[in-house]
C-alpha cells in the first residue's frame, strides 16, 4: 500500500519546493495537502494531478487531528511558530499510524550578536557534538521554545520526531504559488529603494546558506529514512535535530556583489558600499539588524550522514538573477518566509506597475494554507491605467474594474498586517513589550492592536453579563434573589437566575478556561451565598468529572481529619492548570515568564522580588549569584543606574539579600526626595498635573519608574476584576456640622452676609460650632 504523505504549506516557498522533489522522485507517494482555500485546492491539484487536498488551517484542529491519525509521514513546513498545529498534529499522530513528524524550524535560533552587530563569530555549531547546547536554549532563541514543545509531545505521545533547521535560502522556487525567499530578495529590495547599498556597521558577519532545491532534497532523505523499518539510520525524538547547510557567506560580500550587478544595470549611481550604524540600518529596514547584523554558523552532520550532498547553484550566481527581478517586477513577483510578510513598502513600490497592467495573474501575499503564501487574483482582464478611466467608459463597464482595485487594496493590507503581525512577535521576543525600543512603524501597530484587544475585552465582558442571565421571574423571585445576594442590585443588572457552571472534565486548556469563566460568574452574582474561599472551592469543586474529580478527591482523602484546607479558588485554579499541563511544559511556562520579567512601571521592588522567586522555584534551581546576577538585569534601568553610582552592585554582587534591602533603600529615598522637592503637588495637584518631573520616583532625574502617584505601588489589575473595581461605591456626605468653622472669602461666617467678617457681626451669636446662617435654613427646612 502506497504511505501517505501529509504536507502543509504547499503554498509556500519551501512546502511548494519539497512537493515537486516528492512528486518527481516517488510518483507512488499518496501526496496530501493542506490549503486554506477552494481556488488554492484547484491550483494545487492542477499541479499535482494525483494528489489529494483538504480545506484547513493551522488553527483546525479537527482537520489537522485526522489527517495525522491517517498519515505515515507528515512534514510541516507551513510555520516554524505555530505551537497548536503541532500538537493536534501529533495527538491524531498517536492515535493512528504512529507515523514520523517533521517539523521546520530556522537557523535563527543560532542568531549570534555576542561580538556586536557587523562583527564576525567564531562559533559553529553542529548538530550532533553540540546538540545539546542547541536544545537547551531558551525563549531569546528564535524558535527554541516551540521546537522544544515538538519535541515534548512527540516523547509524551510516542511518535518520532525531527526538527529540521534551514539557513538563508535561496534561489527559485519551483511550487504551485510561491517562489521567493527572504533574505537575499528583501536586502535587495532595500538597496534599491535606497539607492545605495549599505552593510549593518563592518558587515564582516557570517551566516550559511542552501539552496532550495537542496533543502527540498534533504526532505526528501528524511521521507524515505522514515518509511524505512525503525526510522532507517536517521535519528529521531532527542536527537533529531538537523541543520541544513550548504556553505557560508560574509553579508559584506553579498552587499557588495549586489550593489556592483546593480550598478551596472542602472538601478543605482553607485556601487559604493556605505557601513550604516545600526539606529540607520533600521531606518532603511526594520529588520536589517537581524536579518543581515547578526553571525549564524551551523554544520549539518546528520544529514550529511545520510547521504545527502548539495548540488544547487551558488549564492553568487543567484544575485544577478535577483536584481533584475526587483529591477523588472514581473506577475509572479510574490515573497515568502515561514516567519515574515512582505512589507507594505515593498506592495507601494509595485502598486504603480500593476495598476497599468491586467490583474490576470498578479500574485498576492497571504497567510496561505497554512503559511504566507501568494494566491492568484481572479480578475477582470480589462486594465486599471489610463485607458480604464476614460470619459467614453460608461459606470458598468467601470464596475469589473473597480472591485478588482478594491480586492487588491484588501489584499494589500492584509499583506501588510500579517507583516507587521510577524514582526511585532519578533520585537517582543527580544524587548519584551518596551514599545520604546520598537521601530516607529512597529510600535504604532502594537500600540492600536493593544487598544482594538482592550476594546474587544470590554464589549466581551459586557456581552457575557447579558447572556448569563435567562428568563425573568416573578416578583417574588425578583426578591428572592436581591435577599440571597446580600446587596442591592444594581439597576443596570437583569433580574433572572444564573446558569449553572459548566462541568470540566479536564480535557483542554480552553475547556478549564471556560469551566472557571462559569465559575466566578456564579461567586459575581450571588456573593452571599459564598462568604468564604472554603466555600467557593467546595462549589467549584461538585462541578468535577473524570480525572479531575478524582484528583481531588485523592487530594482530599490525604489530608488529615480535621484539617482546614488554606487553598482559595486561585489556588484551586492552579491545582486543575497543573493536571493538564505536564510538568516539563510548566516549567517552561515558568522559564519563558521568568526570561520576560521586567520591573513595570510602578512596580514596588520587593514584590517584583517575589514575583521572580515564586517563578524560580518553578523552575531549575539557579545558584545565589545567578539569581543576583538576573535580578540586577531585569530592574528598573534608573534604579540599576543609581546602584552602580553607588558601588552597592560591585560590593554586594553574591549577597542577593543586601542587594535587595539596597534596592528598597534606593527606592525609598527617591520617593522622599522627590515628595520633599516638590511639596506644591499635595496643596495645588492639578497644576503641576502636567510635570512628569514631579510625579516620578526620583528628585533627580524623569523617571518613568512609576507614573501615577509617588511612593505608590500600584500593580497592574487582573482584566477579570476590573470591573468588579470599577463600580466604585458612592462617595459619603461630607460631615460639615462638625467642622471647625473657618472665616469665608468676603463673607462673614455667621450670617452670610458679605461686607463684614464674623467678629464685627452685630447679628445674633448661635452656640460654638454652629453658624446663624445654618439655623435659618433649619428652620426653613
Amino acid at each position: 500500500m502506497a504511505p501517505t504523505i501529509f504536507i502543509t504549506g504547499v503554498t509556500g516557498y519551501i512546502g511548494g519546493e519539497v512537493a515537486v522533489v516528492l512528486a518527481e522522485k516517488h510518483p507512488e507517494y499518496n501526496l496530501v495537502f493542506l490549503v486554506r482555500k477552494d481556488d488554492q485546492a484547484k491550483t494545487v491539484k492542477a499541479r499535482f494531478p494525483s494528489s489529494e487536498t483538504v480545506i484547513g488551517d493551522l488553527d483546525s484542529h479537527d482537520v489537522l487531528f485526522e489527517q495525522g491519525k491517517r498519515a505515515d509521514v507528515v512534514l510541516q513546513t507551513a510555520s516554524a511558530d505555530h505551537i497548536a498545529a503541532g500538537q493536534s498534529i501529533i495527538a491524531g499522530m498517536a492515535q493512528g499510524k504512529k507515523g514520523h513528524y517533521i517539523h521546520v524550524s530556522g537557523s535563527g535560533i543560532l542568531h549570534d550578536v555576542t561580538n556586536g552587530f557587523g562583527n564576525p563569530s567564531s562559533k559553529i555549531y553542529h548538530d550532533t557534538s553540540d546538540l545539546a547546547a542547541i536544545t537547551s536554549f531558551d525563549s531569546t532563541h528564535v524558535h527554541a521554545d516551540i521546537d522544544a514543545s515538538v519535541t515534548a509531545a512527540g516523547l509524551k505521545h510516542g511518535i518520532p520526531t525531527a526538527i529540521v533547521s534551514p539557513v538563508t535560502i535561496y534561489g527559485t522556487g519551483r511550487g504551485p504559488i510561491k517562489n521567493r525567499s527572504l533574505q537575499i530578495p528583501f536586502l535587495t529590495e532595500a538597496i534599491i529603494k535606497r539607492g545605495k547599498a549599505f552593510t549593518v556597521l563592518k558587515g564582516n558577519n557570517i551566516w550559511d546558506n542552501v539552496h532550495i532545491t537542496d533543502l527540498a532534497e534533504a526532505y526528501n532523505v528524511l521521507t524515505e529514512e522514515a518509511l524505512k523499518l525503525n526510522g532507517g539510520k536517521s535519528s529521531w525524538g532527542k536527537e533529531g535535530y538537523y541543520f541544513v547547510e550548504s556553505a557560508e557567506h560574509r553579508w559584506k560580500d553579498i552587499v557588495t556583489e549586489l550593489a556592483t550587478i546593480a550598478h551596472q544595470k542602472g538601478a543605482i549611481k553607485s556601487a559604493e558600499v556605505e557601513k550604516l550604524s545600526v539606529e540607520d540600518a533600521i531606518a532603511a529596514h526594520p529588520w536589517a539588524p537581524l536579518l543581515w547584523g547578526g553571525n549564524c554558523r551551523s554544520r549539518g552532520d546528520r544529514i550529511r550522514a545520510l547521504g545527502w550532498s548539495p548540488s544547487g547553484r551558488k549564492i553568487e550566481e543567484y544575485l544577478p538573477e535577483m536584481v533584475d527581478f526587483e529591477i523588472k517586477p514581473t506577475p509572479y513577483n510574490s515573497i515568502d518566509s515561514t516567519h515574515i510578510q512582505p512589507t507594505r513598502s515593498g506592495w507601494r513600490a509595485r502598486k504603480r506597475g500593476l495598476l497599468e497592467r491586467p490583474l490576470e495573474g498578479v500574485t498576492r501575499a497571504t497567510s496561505g494554507g497554512a503559511t504566507p503564501a501568494a494566491e492568484t487574483i481572479e480578475a477582470s482582464p480589462l486594465t486599471l491605467g489610463p485607458e480604464a478611466s476614460s470619459s467614453t467608459t460608461s459606470e458598468a463597464d467601470r464596475m469589473p474594474s473597480k472591485l478588482a482595485a478594491l480586492k487588491k487594496r484588501i489584499e494589500e493590507e492584509r499583506a501588510y498586517y500579517n507583516t507587521m503581525e510577524e514582526a511585532l512577535q519578533i520585537f517582543r521576543r527580544s524587548h519584551s513589550d518596551d514599545y520604546s525600543a520598537y521601530p516607529e512603524e512597529v510600535r504604532v501597530f502594537a500600540e492600536r492592536q493593544a487598544r482594538i484587544q482592550e476594546e474587544g475585552r470590554r464589549k466581551r465582558r459586557h456581552h457575557d453579563s447579558e447572556e448569563e442571565w435567562e428568563s425573568t421571574p416573578n416578583e417574588e423571585e425578583q426578591e428572592t434573589v436581591s435577599v440571597v445576594s446580600g446587596e442591592a442590585t444594581p439597576s443596570y443588572r437583569p433580574f433572572g437566575k444564573v446558569k449553572d457552571p459548566k462541568v470540566y472534565k479536564g480535557e483542554s486548556t480552553q475547556e478549564l478556561n471556560e469551566f472557571m469563566a462559569s465559575i466566578r460568574a456564579s461567586f459575581r452574582y450571588q456573593p452571599g451565598m459564598f462568604p468564604t474561599e472554603q466555600s467557593k472551592v467546595a462549589f467549584a469543586a461538585q462541578y468535577l468529572e473524570g480525572d479531575p474529580m478524582k484528583e481531588w478527591d485523592n487530594r482530599c482523602a490525604s489530608q488529615e481529619e480535621g484539617f482546614e484546607d488554606p487553598l482559595d479558588i486561585a489556588g484551586f485554579e492552579g491545582f486543575l492548570r497543573d493536571l493538564h499541563i505536564d510538568p516539563a511544559n510548566q516549567q517552561r511556562i515558568a522559564a519563558l515568564k521568568y526570561n520576560g520579567a521586567h520591573q513595570r512601571k510602578g512596580q514596588g521592588i520587593r514584590k517584583f522580588v517575589a514575583y521572580l522567586e515564586e517563578l524560580e522555584r518553578e523552575m531549575e534551581p539557579y545558584t545565589k549569584s545567578q539569581r543576583t546576577t538576573h535580578l540586577l538585569t531585569k530592574i528598573h534601568p534608573e534604579m540599576r543606574q543609581r546602584l552602580l553610582e553607588g558601588g552597592y552592585a560591585e560590593r554586594s554582587t553574591t549577597h542577593r539579600e543586601a542587594v535587595v534591602n539596597i534596592l528598597a533603600m534606593l527606592e525609598m529615598n527617591g520617593r522622599w526626595a522627590t515628595e520633599k522637592s516638590t511639596p506644591t503637588d499635595r496643596l495645588h495637584p492639578r497644576e503641576n498635573k502636567g510635570d512628569r518631573a514631579s510625579q516620578g520616583t526620583f528628585s533627580v532625574r524623569k523617571s518613568q519608574f512609576n507614573s501615577h502617584k509617588p511612593g505608590s505601588t500600584r500593580e497592574r489589575t487582573p482584566f477579570q476584576d476590573r470591573r468588579r473595581q470599577d463600580q466604585q461605591p458612592a462617595r459619603k456626605p461630607v460631615d460639615t456640622q462638625g467642622a471647625r468653622p473657618t472665616q469665608g472669602r468676603n463673607a462673614c461666617y455667621n450670617c452670610g452676609r458679605p461686607g463684614h467678617f464674623a467678629k464685627d457681626c452685630r447679628s445674633q451669636h448661635t452656640r460654638p460650632g454652629v453658624r446663624k446662617l445654618d439655623t435659618q435654613l433649619l428652620k426653613q427646612e
